[in-house]
């Protein structure tokens, strides 16, 4: 991965943009592995419902959390090229 300094602001915000994509993408993931797990186990609707909620939500919410630092720290950058090119 390159330098954040050496970028211009549009490549850094187009790594915010692939973070937020890969974060949404494995949330995704954990919804349909949620189904899967209903799916294998039996169940009715809820238990879709339930655990396709419960699987989008603990692989989303880990994810957010892993990539956050980094989606600050190209904030943080993008910011300051910004108030440099005032």
């Amino acid at each position: 991965m390159s330098e954040l300094k050496d970028l211009s602001i549009i490549e850094l915000e187009g790594k915010k943009k692939s973070l937020a994509l890969t974060q949404a993408g494995i949330g995704g993931l954990g919804t349909v592995a949620g189904w899967i797990y209903a799916n294998r186990t039996g169940g009715g609707f809820w238990r879709y419902v339930g655990f396709g909620f419960m699987g989008g939500a603990i692989l989303g919410m880990t994810t957010y959390f892993i990539t956050s630092q980094k989606s600050n720290n190209i904030n943080t950058e993008i910011e300051k090229k910004k108030a440099l090119n005032k």
